[in-house]
């Protein structure tokens, strides 16, 4: 079954907040995102993640490894649906 490009998305959200739930939290890298999602590779990984960028749902640092963090936005909707991510980047919601 083929999902939706909506519920792509909602996969690839659930995928980052979980990382930050791993006993030892770090951002995914893209190969790491591939294989908790459906997505096919890494580039379809990266042109979803400049979208959620757009979007204003992650932030990124440029030319740094792992650099990948939920915004407050995108924390608040995972926190919502019962995933409690970790990140320096902002404070869980009230």
């Amino acid at each position: 079954m083929s999902l939706t490009p909506r519920l792509h998305e909602i996969e690839l959200l659930e995928a980052i907040a979980r990382a930050w739930e791993a006993p030892q939290p770090l951002p995914p890298t893209h190969r790491e995102l591939v294989e908790a999602t459906s997505y096919q590779s890494t580039s379809a990984i990266a042109y979803q993640l400049d979208c959620f960028a757009a979007k204003g749902w992650i932030t990124r640092e440029p030319g740094r490894s792992r650099a990948l963090w939920l915004t407050p936005l995108a924390a608040a909707w995972a926190w919502k649906r019962g995933i409690a991510p970790v990140s320096p980047r902002y404070s869980q919601p009230d």
